[in-house]
């Protein structure tokens, strides 16, 4: 298995942890385009676009 699909996969799952947790320190240094959200349109974002980056690494993965 080559280490960028698990690279790949970790910024993923590492998404969704910091949506789940509400870590401040991430929301706070988000895209200045991102700040028009609300926190939890941001929390729903990062959540959506975690799921769709481990689904293109499994993808990419699996289709090697």
């Amino acid at each position: 298995m080559d280490p960028f699909y698990i690279i790949i996969i970790a910024i993923g799952v590492f998404f969704i942890i910091t949506s789940y947790k509400n870590w401040d320190w991430f929301f706070k240094r988000a895209n200045p385009l991102l700040i028009t959200l609300s926190r939890k349109g941001l929390r729903l974002y990062f959540t959506i676009s975690g799921l769709v980056i481990i689904g293109i690494g499994i993808y990419f993965w699996v289709t090697k």
